[in-house]
């Protein structure tokens, strides 16, 4: 089956600094490239060049790959705490040079569109702490299951804290939104303190006094080069997504993720006539319908690789009033049962 992808989702436009890592890391798992390259359309020596960037197709691929090839439960955490903060290209080098550690982390969430975050970082102060409540990105869904992507996402952020301020990093809590796994224990790594499971939200507990600490490699001259550089990549993004009629859709559609609109309703919101939206669909080769399927499938699939989740929750999150219709749609985009391939995954 060949599905249809937004030239945002396709184009090659985050930092590839990444596949390095990942190649190391693999490396160690005696997983060889060509098994975690599969789908990308990248080959095993292309990792030896200097790639500049990347799509999210490829590291989506990438991510549901390392998930299905391992058999480490807690490899989620294992890869995030190798990703060092040089996977960031120059936005880890203007982090790095910022003064203290509160200037880098306001900088890397200036500048956070420009690495593929799963998340969105929303800071505040409670008593003595910088808590950061972490949101996943309505236009980026995860690319595999939600706890693989929490794992991921929390290791590397005390990897790269770990590498701004030189020295080993843990919270002092954490709170996260999911069960508490069996391998919990390999949380340690990441809390000194507090860990708490099926909370409300994703929170990150920080002590205050550590922002203030000046950073070793602090450096104002290059960092505002690297800030530069960064604002000027920001903007190139910003260009590159506004053109893209696809990714727009599915951005509104992302704001109500059980409620897909029709096509009327959605160039209401999007401040269009039904004609132009349709006229610019068909300028990118695509159309309404085509759209939805699209975001419908990317949905399932996201929904189906967490073993736990619901399959009626997730036909519902995929626009479908109940799970015959979902599974009925299923089977015709993809010759398997929703259940079929899910048993592939786990």
């Amino acid at each position: 089956m060949s599905t249809r992808h937004s030239p945002s989702e396709s184009l090659q436009m985050f930092p590839a600094a990444e596949l390095s890592l990942i190649d190391s890391f693999m490396l160690e798992q005696n997983i060889p490239r060509a098994h975690w390259l599969l789908g990308t359309g990248l080959k095993a020596f292309d990792i030896d060049q200097p790639i500049d960037f990347v799509s999210l197709d490829q590291l989506n691929i990438i991510y549901r790959n390392i998930s299905r090839l391992s058999g480490h439960a807690d490899i989620g955490l294992k890869l995030g705490l190798k990703l060092n903060i040089s996977r960031w290209g120059v936005l880890g080098f203007a982090m790095l040079s910022a003064r203290t550690l509160e200037h880098a982390l306001l900088t890397g969430r200036r500048y956070l569109p420009l690495v593929h975050s799963r998340f969105e970082m929303s800071p505040d102060i409670i008593e003595q702490h910088l808590v950061i409540k972490l949101q996943p990105s309505a236009p980026m869904p995860f690319a595999t299951n939600t706890m693989f992507s929490y794992e991921v996402a929390l290791g590397s952020i005390v990897s790269n804290i770990s590498d701004m301020l030189s020295r080993p990093f843990t919270f002092d809590r954490i709170q996260l939104p999911y069960a508490s796994p069996q391998h919990n224990e390999s949380y340690t790594q990441l809390c000194s303190q507090a860990l708490e499971f099926n909370c409300t939200e994703a929170k990150l507990w920080l002590p205050l006094e550590t922002l203030t600490a000046t950073l070793k490699l602090s450096n104002s001259i290059c960092h505002e080069q690297a800030a530069r550089s960064c604002e000027a990549e920001l903007q190139r993004l910003r260009q590159q997504q506004s053109g893209d009629i696809i990714w727009l859709i599915k951005h509104e559609f992302a704001k109500h993720p059980n409620n897909i609109p029709s096509l009327d309703v959605l160039a209401q919101k999007m401040q269009l006539s039904p004609r132009t939206l349709r006229r610019r669909l068909t300028q990118a080769g695509s159309c309404y319908r085509d759209v939805v399927k699209q975001y419908q499938l990317e949905r399932a699939m996201q929904g189906l690789s967490d073993r736990h989740a619901d399959l009626n929750e997730i036909a519902k999150r995929c626009g479908f009033r109940a799970y015959p219709g979902f599974s009925e749609a299923f089977k015709r985009w993809t010759n398997m049962t929703p259940s079929e391939y899910r048993s592939q995954l786990n």
